[in-house]
């Protein structure tokens, strides 16, 4: 009887521990400002791909969560915040105003306002984010970080080929939109801009907000501001980096042999005779219990009657292929007063391609100054 206890507590007690180490949870997300219910909030169990929504009561719930677990639970227009479960079955967590995303500027084409004043889709690139990922076409690097908007390349050197579709394809003819750099409208390639120049990327996605271009802007605009002077001491910065780059997977292909090899096979596949063909192989083969076997593969010297073509083992992706290497080296020099700023910057960007022969150079200067003359009259 005694063992029959201690073998049913053996059981039982790793049951009891299973089951407090994961438990469900509920919490509630709130407003730090009104404490009012955040609708919408998204709540992530940190490291995993586990996440809920907050309902319309700011309510949301785990039916199991570890509990060394860490919640990650991110808003619009909050900073998103960190919090340790430590066995808690509820909790509440209080969500603070992010004022630097509200009170950012956002340029609309012909005015200036704060983003918590705009009513249309107006979205604004994180250019910290972009200098993360060199490309010779920063266009190329908001792949995958706005909603709505589509990117995609052909994998140039240049990056000249990359095609942008906000909100979808609206027309037959080109999707392309139109690009703002400074106040001008512009179609030039943005693989002629250096990356290193540009201050902000924004992107205005909705007929409201891109109405002051027209017709132009059918298709969606992206504003690109450059750099200007900072106040203080004057300013020189140098950056560069070094890329590269080969694929990431080849196809093994087939030897002269082995492609004879597989000629014979189609051949007799299709009941023909192997031996003629336009490629002058020849095969040494023969009939074993109604069942063809091929015995050699003759490789002939010559491909074709005139004898310009020579047989050989080549594998073109080593033939037309190389480690694509990408330089960078960017020097700017800039300052600023109560009477104007300026700013000078020089870079150069060479990309050899991952294709022999398919290569990228660019050398760009700018200068960008304004002053006060007169005393501002």
């Amino acid at each position: 009887m005694k063992s029959k206890i201690i073998y049913f507590l053996f059981f039982f007690f790793p049951m009891l521990m299973m089951t407090a180490q994961e438990n469900g949870i509920k919490g509630t997300v709130i407003s730090s400002d009104d404490g009012m219910p955040l609708p919408g909030a998204t709540v992530i169990i940190s490291g995993t791909n586990t996440s809920s929504v907050t309902d319309f009561d700011g309510n949301f719930s785990f039916p199991n969560v570890d509990s060394d677990a860490v919640l990650v639970v991110s808003f619009i227009g909050y900073a998103p915040q960190s919090i340790s479960v430590k066995e808690q079955k509820t909790i509440s967590i209080t969500l603070k105003v992010d004022n630097n995303q509200l009170n950012e500027v956002v340029v609309t084409g012909y005015s200036k306002q704060k983003k918590t004043d705009i009513t249309g889709a107006v979205a604004v690139v994180n250019m910290k984010d972009v200098m993360k990922q060199p490309e010779p076409n920063p266009i190329k690097a908001l792949q995958g970080r706005i909603a709505g908007v589509k990117v995609s390349s052909d994998g140039s050197p240049s990056g000249g080929n990359t095609k942008v579709v906000i909100r979808g394809v609206g027309t037959l003819n080109n999707t392309d939109p139109l690009y703002v750099i400074d106040g001008m409208p512009t179609k030039s390639g943005m693989h002629e801009l250096n990356p290193n120049d540009i201050e902000t990327i924004q992107v205005l996605k909705d007929a409201s907000s891109a109405s002051i271009y027209g017709s132009r802007a059918s298709n969606g605009v992206i504003i690109i501001t450059t750099k200007k002077g900072k106040e203080g001491k004057m300013r020189i910065n140098f950056s560069t980096y070094a890329s590269f780059s080969d694929y990431s997977r080849k196809l093994d292909v087939l030897n002269a042999n082995q492609f004879g090899q597989a000629l014979w096979q189609a051949n007799i596949n299709d009941g023909l005779n192997p031996n003629n063909n336009n490629l002058r192989y020849q095969f040494d083969w023969s009939v074993n219990n109604n069942k063809p076997q091929l015995n050699k593969v003759l490789v002939p010297e010559y491909l074709d009657a005139q004898q310009t073509i020579k047989a050989s083992n080549t594998d073109w992706y080593d033939a037309i292929s190389q480690t694509g290497v990408a330089n960078s080296y960017d020097l700017s020099v800039s300052n600023a007063s109560d009477k104007g700023n300026y700013v000078f910057s020089l870079g150069y960007y060479g990309n050899e391609g991952v294709v022999k022969t398919t290569d990228f150079e660019r050398i760009s200067a700018r200068m960008n100054s304004s002053y006060k003359y007169f005393d501002g009259k």
